[in-house]
């Protein structure tokens, strides 16, 4: 398809990737329009492209539409959050799960990125007690509704 198209490859396009979602989504479409595999590709594909802000977006869109994310696209995203370096989305998200009838304590990866977040983040208190408190917020984003825009991804070329 035109989606796989865009996010395989030896040059990914993430940001056709999402022009492609958001022309699925116009009115300009009849009868054609986001389902499971479309939400699945995307999320996948941002997720390993270290993009998990954007990869979020879509699993918001995808609970938006109906669909409920599989564990493996939480488990995606919540390792590109910890490759990120981003512990407390990930947290976050992980907690989200719950919404969906997932209990991250159970699933041994997410466990495990679990107590992989509360390690860094001890790191990062131990670094604020000693008076460093730079760069304690992770992107100064402090949205955490979950009211995301698609017209507000990373890379900021829609």
């Amino acid at each position: 398809t035109v989606l796989m198209a865009q996010v395989e490859g030896k040059k990914p396009d993430l940001d056709k990737a999402s022009l492609v979602y958001k022309l699925l989504r116009s009115k300009m479409t009849r009868g054609a329009s986001p389902n499971r595999s479309t939400y699945t590709i995307l999320v996948r594909a941002f997720a390993a492209h270290l993009r998990p802000n954007d990869a979020e977006v879509f699993l918001t869109h995808m609970r938006a539409d109906g669909f409920v994310p599989d564990v493996d696209l939480y488990t995606a995203t919540v390792t590109s959050y910890e490759k990120t370096k981003q512990p407390m989305k990930a947290l976050r998200l992980m907690e989200a799960m719950r919404a969906d009838g997932y209990d991250f304590y159970e699933i041994k990866v997410l466990d495990k990125a679990l107590k992989e977040a509360i390690k860094l983040v001890n790191v990062v208190g131990q670094g604020l007690s000693s008076g460093s408190n730079e760069d304690w917020e992770e992107d100064g984003d402090d949205n955490n509704e979950g009211d995301f825009d698609v017209d507000m991804l990373s890379g900021g070329k829609i």
